[in-house]
């Protein structure tokens, strides 16, 4: 059985599981792997748990389940509550094995170096390319897959790699002490499927020190769950171990603590090699042919290794009627995608700008957001500088308050828009996850942010230059036609009223100046913005009276009035402006 026909099989019993563990309110029974045939899975627990659920059956010991998966039930929404399987080999009845990685905590991989780093090449491999669930990968030693997909995050060494994990850590560990039960990390993942208990597993090529190694272990093994390890080096301080060894009939793999052995699922350094200059080309969004360098040096080769027992023959290119059944059921997003090579060009702009003083316009990308993703660029460029936390996101991205955006869908959210954006001049992403999983933008500006240094100077100085820079970025009512529902009303009044406050200010100096025609056109442009503005209403008449424009002062009146009776039939205009109307209208204009 090929590894990733395997691995689906395995999902598809983890699926059942959860449906049936959920149904019956019991709690998850610790997984440490699965052997997967053709047609039965079983799962290899960490100590018996009890009669297992039907269509689950006891298998050859207490601490196995298996299931024959012509007896699981079809499951709509598979319940990903273990994400990090790896598969690791063969046994030699020909079952694939399958460990569950987040149980084992932390793993070390010893033996030959030659065969450990084709190990950990192998497994960086799947964990980073294969679909699936969704699961943070904090590579160390892997720059062949910094392109290779959305979740990884490649770290520098191992030193970054353990302080971004410990950041984890304390989220983890905060969540877990401020929420209720259950405290194991895959049933909250079970019971709470729109929360966010991603699991993180660290990989690393390089080999950790003693000091190292001892806060890695330290770190994952103090919490039930969410983190996960897999690192060279012989220790006997780690939980769980690999050791690779050579014998006649090939490599070995000796799995602890489930005290199996495999031929072991490995990659060639040469096809690992080559499989990271095709994730680098393919990275690079500009249109390369198949034709051209590096896809015709590899045209119709597979580069992803087949498990032990399975033959070449067995991997076949799918038939053109295979190709159109898989293409119609392409998700319309990722259609759209595909359809539009030309705008996935991943150009540096200098920037991308969020105008949001008038309807909502992004300008600047590589191509066109669809409308979530130019929502999520909004609330990262509402948040500023210190950015907002994927739970607030969720939250924000969700169809309403009680109803956040599940966590594989807003990572997928976030890796789509990137892409659209392109690349910041310095060739870092438009959206930074820092520490804490905190995203913030970079290289994005914000009309507002703009508007408002040029209007503080303005105030500051009475500079009218700055003021009239100021509003020559206003281009209607803020956020015209935008109508998210976490977007606060207070927020929107406060950028409205200093609109309103540096149009007023500006008209105030243009009439003093003796400029009554560019007050006039100040307290317009401010009037475009909040039209039942009554003190820009009186500028108005103010500079058409200077200019000896006495229609225009009965016409501002008149628009007055009919922007109070929008808000209210049977409301009046302020005193001030009533009186003012009166005294401008009962005087005589000097000569």
């Amino acid at each position: 059985m090929a590894a990733p026909d395997a691995h689906a099989q395995c999902r598809q019993a983890l699926a059942t599981l959860g449906d049936v563990i959920a149904a019956a309110d019991r709690d998850l029974p610790h997984v440490l792997g699965a052997r997967v045939c053709a047609d039965t899975v079983e799962l290899l627990l960490a100590q018996p748990a009890g009669t297992p659920p039907a269509p689950f059956t006891q298998g050859r010991t207490k601490a196995t389940w298996r299931i024959h998966l012509d007896n699981a039930p079809h499951a709509d929404n598979f319940r990903d509550v273990l994400p990090a399987l790896l598969t690791t080999g063969h046994l030699d009845d020909g079952h694939a094995l399958l460990v569950n990685l987040e149980r084992l905590q932390t793993a070390t991989a010893t033996g030959p170096d030659e065969l450990v780093d084709r190990f950990l090449i192998t497994a960086a491999n799947e964990l980073t390319t294969g679909d699936g669930p969704w699961f943070d990968v904090l590579a160390v030693g892997f720059p062949e897959l910094h392109t290779a997909g959305a979740r990884i995050r490649p770290c520098t060494d191992l030193t970054e790699a353990l302080g971004l994990l410990a950041d984890r850590a304390r989220d983890l560990r905060g969540r877990l002490a401020t929420t209720s039960d259950p405290a194991d990390v895959a049933d909250r993942r079970l019971h709470d499927p729109d929360g966010d208990w991603t699991l993180t597993v660290l990989i690393s090529r390089n080999t950790p020190s003693p000091d190292q190694l001892a806060r890695l272990v330290d770190t994952v093994t103090a919490l039930p769950g969410g983190l996960a390890a897999l690192v060279p080096g012989d220790a006997t301080g780690a939980p769980a171990r690999f050791a690779l060894s050579q014998d006649d009939q090939g490599p070995r793999l000796d799995v602890t603590p489930l005290g199996l052995t495999v031929g072991p699922h490995l990659m060639a350094v040469e096809s690992y090699q080559r499989l990271g200059e095709l994730f680098t080309a393919a990275a690079d969004t500009s249109d390369v042919a198949a034709g051209d360098p590096p896809y015709d040096a590899y045209a119709g080769e597979s580069l992803l290794p087949l498990a032990s027992g399975a033959s070449a023959s067995s991997a076949s290119v799918l038939t053109d009627e295979q190709q159109e059944e898989a293409s119609s059921e392409r998700e319309p997003e990722q259609q759209d995608e595909v359809a539009e090579p030309g705008a996935q060009r991943d150009e540096a702009l200098d920037a991308v700008q969020v105008s949001i003083l008038g309807p909502l316009e992004i300008t600047g990308t590589v191509a066109d957001l669809q409308p979530k993703m130019a929502e999520l660029v909004l609330a990262l460029a509402f948040a500023g500088p210190t950015g907002l936390r994927n739970l607030q996101l969720a939250a924000m991205m969700g169809p309403d308050p009680d109803t956040p955006k599940p966590s594989d869908q807003l990572r997928q959210l976030i890796t789509r828009t990137r892409g659209k954006l392109g690349k910041a001049p310095d060739g870092q992403a438009r959206i930074l996850c820092y520490s804490a999983y905190v995203y913030r933008t970079h290289a994005i500006t914000l009309d507002w942010t703009r508007f408002q240094e040029l209007a503080d100077r303005g105030a500051k100085r009475n500079s009218t230059t700055d003021l009239w820079e100021a509003l020559a970025l206003v281009r209607g009512p803020v956020l015209d036609g935008c109508y998210h529902w976490w977007l606060e009303t207070p927020l929107i009044e406060n950028i409205r009223a200093e609109i309103v406050d540096a149009a007023d200010l500006l008209a105030e100096l243009e009439l003093d100046a003796g400029r009554p025609d560019r007050s006039a056109r100040a307290a317009r442009m401010g009037l475009a913005s909040d039209s039942y503005a009554e003190q820009l209403w009186r500028a108005l008449m103010r500079a058409e009276y200077e200019a000896g424009n006495m229609s225009r002062v009965h016409e501002a009146w008149k628009a007055c009035l009919k922007a109070i009776a929008e808000v209210s039939a049977d409301g009046d205009p302020h005193p001030n402006t009533a009186a003012l109307y009166r005294r401008l209208t009962a005087a005589r204009h000097p000569a």
